[in-house]
């Protein structure tokens, strides 16, 4: 599968949703994201679904708590009207550590982030994307996550 350049990813409606972008550990997130409201996930913080919403809730400033609940937390993604934006981008640092103690969440997860992102294109007309970092020296980044890559 060809690599996608990120900031071309990030200003279309067009799938992909989500994407894995392998770093150096030390690397940072990506800085310039094309004017999108950037919110960042700590992925070590996110090991099991409950840490994960959370961490969620905390980064996106959920009205409503999503307490363990996949679809509550799908339904906050889709909404968002407390975070106006013209597209949004959400970067999950550390992601091979997202859902390490569920690793059979992990589809689920993806489910909600693609359909999230088709659902902001369809019906807004606006895109969200999710950049998913995975360090360069972590387990197979295409097993964990089997997104499209993304570069620079």
């Amino acid at each position: 599968m060809a690599q996608r350049r990120l900031a071309d990813v990030l200003r279309s409606t067009k799938p992909p949703w989500v994407v894995r972008r392998t770093v150096k550990r030390s690397a940072a997130a990506p800085g310039d994201l094309h004017g999108l409201l950037l919110r960042s996930v700590d992925g070590a913080r996110c090991r099991s679904r409950e840490g994960l919403l959370r961490e969620f809730a905390a980064a996106l400033e959920f009205p409503v708590a999503p307490g363990e609940d996949w679809n509550v937390l799908e339904e906050a993604l889709t909404d968002l009207e407390w975070l106006p934006a013209r597209g949004y981008a959400l970067v999950v640092r550390d992601a091979d550590l997202v859902l390490a103690d569920a690793p059979g969440e992990r589809r689920a997860l993806l489910g909600i982030l693609e359909l999230v992102g088709r659902g902001w294109a369809d019906h807004q007309a606006k895109p969200f994307h999710t950049v998913l970092i995975v360090g360069d020296t972590g387990p197979d980044a295409q097993r964990v996550w089997p997104v499209p890559a993304a570069d620079g």
